[in-house]
Protein backbone atom coordinates (compact mmCIF):
# COMPACT_ATOMS: atom_id res chain seq x y z
CA UNK A 1 0.00 0.00 0.00
CA UNK A 2 2.91 2.34 -0.67
CA UNK A 3 2.52 5.57 -2.58
CA UNK A 4 4.96 7.77 -4.50
CA UNK A 5 5.19 11.40 -3.40
CA UNK A 6 6.98 14.24 -5.18
CA UNK A 7 7.95 17.40 -3.32
CA UNK A 8 10.57 20.15 -3.13
CA UNK A 9 13.11 20.13 -0.30
CA UNK A 10 15.16 23.24 0.43
CA UNK A 11 18.78 22.77 1.48
CA UNK A 12 20.04 25.12 4.24
CA UNK A 13 21.81 27.38 1.72
CA UNK A 14 18.53 27.83 -0.21
CA UNK A 15 18.99 25.35 -3.08
CA UNK A 16 15.80 23.53 -4.07
CA UNK A 17 15.96 19.75 -4.46
CA UNK A 18 13.18 17.95 -6.34
CA UNK A 19 12.52 14.72 -4.47
CA UNK A 20 10.61 11.59 -5.41
CA UNK A 21 10.02 9.08 -2.62
CA UNK A 22 7.98 5.96 -1.98
CA UNK A 23 6.18 6.04 1.37
CA UNK A 24 4.57 3.09 3.12
CA UNK A 25 2.38 3.98 6.09
CA UNK A 26 2.93 2.01 9.26
CA UNK A 27 0.32 -0.31 10.70
CA UNK A 28 -1.67 1.13 13.61
CA UNK A 29 -1.43 -0.53 17.00
CA UNK A 30 -3.65 -3.52 17.69
CA UNK A 31 -5.25 -3.13 21.08
CA UNK A 32 -5.18 -6.09 23.46
CA UNK A 33 -8.29 -8.18 23.81
CA UNK A 34 -9.35 -11.31 25.63
CA UNK A 35 -8.04 -13.40 22.70
CA UNK A 36 -4.67 -11.78 22.02
CA UNK A 37 -2.15 -9.51 23.78
CA UNK A 38 -2.13 -6.76 21.13
CA UNK A 39 0.76 -5.38 19.10
CA UNK A 40 2.50 -2.01 19.01
CA UNK A 41 2.14 0.31 16.03
CA UNK A 42 4.68 0.07 13.21
CA UNK A 43 6.52 3.19 12.02
CA UNK A 44 5.99 4.72 8.59
CA UNK A 45 8.73 3.94 6.07
CA UNK A 46 10.03 6.09 3.23
CA UNK A 47 12.53 5.26 0.50
CA UNK A 48 14.07 8.06 -1.54
CA UNK A 49 13.78 7.20 -5.24
CA UNK A 50 15.52 10.23 -6.74
CA UNK A 51 16.83 13.71 -5.94
CA UNK A 52 17.37 16.38 -8.60
CA UNK A 53 18.90 19.86 -8.50
CA UNK A 54 18.30 22.00 -11.61
CA UNK A 55 17.35 18.91 -13.64
CA UNK A 56 20.50 16.94 -12.73
CA UNK A 57 20.27 13.87 -10.52
CA UNK A 58 22.35 14.29 -7.35
CA UNK A 59 23.28 12.00 -4.48
CA UNK A 60 23.08 13.60 -1.05
CA UNK A 61 24.14 10.58 1.02
CA UNK A 62 27.23 12.20 2.56
CA UNK A 63 25.74 15.62 3.26
CA UNK A 64 25.04 16.40 6.92
CA UNK A 65 23.20 19.27 8.58
CA UNK A 66 22.89 20.43 12.15
CA UNK A 67 19.44 20.30 13.70
CA UNK A 68 18.31 22.94 16.12
CA UNK A 69 17.45 20.37 18.78
CA UNK A 70 19.32 18.09 21.18
CA UNK A 71 19.68 15.33 18.57
CA UNK A 72 22.64 17.14 17.02
CA UNK A 73 23.69 16.23 13.49
CA UNK A 74 21.59 14.29 10.97
CA UNK A 75 22.09 13.47 7.31
CA UNK A 76 20.16 15.37 4.68
CA UNK A 77 18.71 12.03 3.56
CA UNK A 78 17.29 11.45 7.07
CA UNK A 79 15.69 14.89 6.99
CA UNK A 80 14.34 14.35 3.45
CA UNK A 81 12.91 10.99 4.55
CA UNK A 82 11.05 12.71 7.40
CA UNK A 83 9.77 15.36 4.97
CA UNK A 84 8.62 12.61 2.56
CA UNK A 85 6.43 11.09 5.28
CA UNK A 86 5.06 14.56 6.07
CA UNK A 87 4.31 15.14 2.35
CA UNK A 88 2.56 11.76 2.17
CA UNK A 89 0.11 12.74 4.91
CA UNK A 90 -0.38 16.28 3.53
CA UNK A 91 -1.53 14.77 0.21
CA UNK A 92 -4.19 12.55 1.84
Amino acid sequence: MSETVDFTYELPQGTDVEVSAEVTPGRPAIMPSMNQPGEPAEDDEAEIISTYIAGEEVYLDDLWLKQVNPNGWITVIEDITDKAIDAFYENR
